[in-house]
């Protein structure tokens, strides 16, 4: 009986690597070198795990070959799920002896098996224009690296996930920032079978639930500023992290006039440390006066008309910190105090810097006072209006001129008539003697009139 391998290098058949849903058939080619036929039947040496292992062999049933043919023999692995290395013998079975060894079938199937750790993840209550960030672990139990990528359109626009898509390597796993950031008052938001496709064609599926409640006005608080228009002044803010965790977070700075927007600001971020605390420094700079309605009825008082700002402090918790603002702006101080020297007699340029604070030109009207008792000696010219472009300073040309020896103190104003608002110098001149304007040398005989 000389049943045997066509091939001998064929009495291994590895399939190597395969990916679970595979689908790979090996030939292994059987000669009957005999001078009569032979009846087999292949076997395995533990049949049960070569179904288990996804493994067929065909022909599965006693055949009987001639002699010099050639059977060829399909080894068949379709594996369905993921299997660790595998070797199984399969035997040659010959009616009427001993059973031996033909060929060992080996192999493995790795595959990718993603796993969210929670499938629901609720948030509770959280309020209006706040995060809540929590952390939920997708793990890769597979062999193989995994791409994943989530359907943001389904969770849009309250929640968030990060990263939304990525790699997760075999056998590790990585943690998933889910955020809830409700903008609208609403006891129930909730995000249903939010879909996670994975390689191969899978897909997770999660449901995000929140609900979102408006700010408690009993705990807003107020800051009050008082200033000069166009001088900062500060404030701190401290905010308190009991968790172990370090905050960074985004706070926000509103107001409904658009032409304060920038009277008060602050940093874009702000990082507490875990257990502990850090300040918020929140800067007021009004370039306009705050207004002040003359009261109508005796006995009653003029209105301030502030200016008025909110600064929220949305915390990862699910918290928030609410502050109204509100920021006096009085009238300016003088914007420079200029001392100057001068002859009696003799005219004299002063130079003004002059500031425009806004972003675009402005046009004043200019007027000088003297303080004091006005001398019909003395005499200051300038033009009456004067035009500076955004955010630069330009020089005002003063003509001084005074008949008397002395000081003399007079204030220049720059006065927006549009807008009201103002800035002004102090100047003083300080007048001295007139000194030699010229040397005149007379010549003459003695006793001559010249």
């Amino acid at each position: 009986m000389n049943l045997e391998l066509v091939d001998p290098d064929q009495h291994i058949v590895d399939f190597g690597i395969l990916t679970k849903g595979a689908d790979v058939t090996k030939t292994v080619n059987l000669i009957n070198k005999s001078r009569k036929p032979i009846t087999f039947t292949l076997t395995s040496d533990s049949p049960e795990d070569l179904e288990k292992n996804a493994l067929s062999i065909t022909p599965s049933t006693e055949t009987v070959l001639k002699p010099t043919k050639v059977l060829p023999i399909e080894v068949r692995f379709n594996p369905k799920t993921r299997m660790p290395d595998f070797s199984h013998d399969i035997l040659l079975d010959i009616k009427g002896n001993e059973s031996r060894k033909l060929f060992t079938v080996q192999g493995v199937s790795h595959g990718i098996e993603l796993k969210l750790m929670e499938e629901v993840v609720g948030f509770g209550s959280v309020v209006k224009g706040s995060r809540l960030t929590k952390q939920l672990q997708l793990a890769n139990f597979g062999d193989v690296r995994a791409k994943f990528k989530w359907d943001t359109k389904a969770y849009a626009p309250n929640f968030t996930i990060s990263p939304d898509n990525g790699y997760i390597p075999p056998h590790e796993d990585i943690y998933l920032g889910i955020t809830f950031h409700p903008n609208r008052v609403d006891d129930n938001i909730c995000a249903k079978n939010i879909k996670c496709e994975y390689t191969g064609g899978s897909f997770l599926s999660l449901t995000l639930m929140g609900k979102c409640v408006a700010q408690d006005k009993d705990s807003t608080k107020e800051l009050n500023f008082e200033t000069i228009v166009r001088k900062p002044t500060t404030q701190k803010v401290t905010i308190s992290n009991p968790t172990e965790k370090e905050w960074r977070i985004q706070p926000t700075i509103s107001t409904n006039v658009d032409a304060i927007k920038d009277f008060f600001r602050g940093n874009e971020s702000l990082t507490i440390p875990a257990k502990g605390s850090a300040d918020y420094e929140v800067v007021y700079l009004p370039l306009t006066m705050t207004k002040v309605v003359k009261a109508t009825e005796e006995g009653k008082e003029d209105t301030i008309l502030y200016h008025e700002a909110s600064l929220f402090f949305p915390l990862p918790d699910g918290r928030a910190e609410f502050y109204n603002m509100f920021g006096k702006s009085n009238k300016p101080e003088a914007a420079d105090n200029i001392t100057v020297e001068v002859s009696a007699k003799k005219p004299k340029y002063i130079s003004v810097p002059v500031e425009n604070w806004l972003k675009t030109a402005q046009r004043f009207k200019v007027t000088q006072d003297i303080v004091g008792n006005k001398e019909s000696t003395t005499f200051i010219r300038g033009a009456n209006t004067f035009d500076v472009q955004g955010n630069s300073t330009k020089e005002y040309k003063l003509n001084f001129l005074t008949y008397k020896v002395g000081d003399t103190n007079f204030k220049v104003t720059f006065l927006n008539e549009q807008s009201g608002e103002y800035l002004f110098y102090n100047i003083k001149a300080v007048a001295g003697e007139p000194g030699i304007q010229s040397t005149i040398e007379l010549f003459s005989p003695v006793r001559e009139t010249v």
